[in-house]
């Protein structure tokens, strides 16, 4: 699996032309035209597990510094109003699932603000772990694992983690 990163209306398969991958291998690049890739909801499906993306090219719109700045400081603002962005976090940690929201979910099941260790369900939005200090892996794998039984338990919905844990299992 790969990221397919995004902002509200937009994301990295709307700019994509063509990526180059190689193989689990290493014995074989491919250049994958954007007409071959399955994007699908922060995520790129189809390649061989263990294949690694070397390049990207993308399509871009030139535009002028100062419409750019606006927008990055627009969607920053907005960002800032909803998101935990001053403090470190592994950001948004569960896809929404259809029709709601993670982290309505997780803070109508009790857990916004519920600190495990240095880790915490973010106060502004429940779907951020930050670390509020000393956060260990386990820490965050363990609140992870909590949304998950507590938002199963309070609406029967079964979240699924967005971020990708290397080396363990949420």
């Amino acid at each position: 699996m790969a990221m397919n990163a995004g902002i509200p209306g937009r994301e990295v398969k709307d700019v994509v032309r063509e990526i180059e991958v190689i193989s689990p291998t290493g014995r074989e690049v491919r250049h994958i035209p954007r007409a071959e890739l399955r994007f699908v909801y922060r995520a790129l499906r189809g390649l061989a597990p263990g294949s690694v993306i070397l390049s990207a090219l993308f399509s871009v719109t030139l535009s002028d510094t100062g419409s750019v700045r606006a927008e990055v400081d627009r969607l920053l603002a907005a960002r800032s109003k909803s998101q935990p962005l001053n403090v470190p976090s592994c950001g948004s940690v569960f896809v929404n699932p259809p029709g709601d929201f993670a982290g309505r979910l997780i803070e109508a099941a009790g857990l916004k603000g519920h600190r495990l260790g240095g880790a915490e369900i973010s106060p502004v939005h429940a779907n951020f772990i930050a670390n509020r200090g000393g956060a260990t892996a386990a820490d965050v794998l363990a609140l992870i694992r909590e949304a998950q039984a507590a938002v199963w338990r309070t609406a029967g919905v079964r979240l699924i983690p967005e971020v990708r844990v290397i080396g363990g299992k949420p």
